[in-house]
């Protein structure tokens, strides 16, 4: 800013920087508070001000006053201070790593997600494309996400019973009403389930295979002679 002097006599100059009350958490300050300016002359000084770490986008205002020392001239000079948006978006974790899903049933996946900017952002979801079908994610989205806070999301697989087993991959993205974040992809792997029949068969030829192992046992403790009559 310059304070400029153009009257005719040398003045001494008292500046003084008032913030509104949106502003009372800024570190707001002149480099010279008291200055003297020559008649006729001119002279800069610097108007410093830092927000805090969490601030909301908008306009604010100083009004920076200028006084002679005598308090006979006061001047006031309007400012604004607009401050933009500062939106980020990530996806910092994924669990399990490797998850695998029998066919037919459900398996769940965490997958957690933080505002990294420094404005609120506003219906937090996931968007999700996989070839596996039945994918349902709880909650559906997060109001309010403020800068620096994380929150998770349940993905719940659910593959068809009859689903070839294999490797799946499924992409997501975080994303809000001002931002989103970059891709994610990880693998889902299907397994199938095991037959009730091939469990019934093996239950059976357990069986079956103690059953003679039994017998073998008897026949063993008795003897049986057979003897040829002549």
């Amino acid at each position: 800013m310059k304070i400029e002097n153009e009257g005719e006599v040398d003045e001494i100059v008292l500046l003084e920087a008032n913030v509104t009350e949106e502003m009372m958490y800024w570190d707001v300050s002149i480099s010279e508070s008291k200055i003297k300016v020559n008649a006729g002359e001119g002279k800069w000084v610097m108007l410093k001000a830092k927000s805090p770490e969490i601030v909301k986008p908008g306009d604010y205002h100083i009004n920076v006053t200028a006084t002679t020392e005598d308090g006979e001239l006061n001047v006031t000079l309007p400012l604004t201070i607009r401050v933009l948006a500062h939106y980020m978006l990530e996806i910092i974790g994924i669990e399990p790593v490797n998850p695998h899903v029998v066919a037919g049933e459900s398996g769940e996946i965490s997958i957690t997600v933080r505002n990294i900017g420094r404005s609120t952002l506003s219906k937090v979801r996931l968007k999700i494309n996989s070839t596996i079908p039945n994918i349902l994610v709880t909650p559906l989205d997060i109001l309010a996400l403020e800068p620096g806070e994380t929150t998770s999301f349940m993905v719940r697989v659910s593959p068809n019973v009859d689903m070839t087993q294999g490797d799946y991959l499924i992409s997501v993205q975080a994303v809000s009403d001002e931002t989103k974040s970059s891709m994610r992809t990880f693998v889902v792997t299907v397994v199938s389930a095991i037959p009730w029949f091939e469990i019934t068969i093996g239950i059976t030829v357990i069986a079956t295979a103690l059953a003679v192992i039994a017998i073998m046992k008897v026949i063993s403790k008795y003897g049986i002679r057979l003897k040829r009559k002549g």
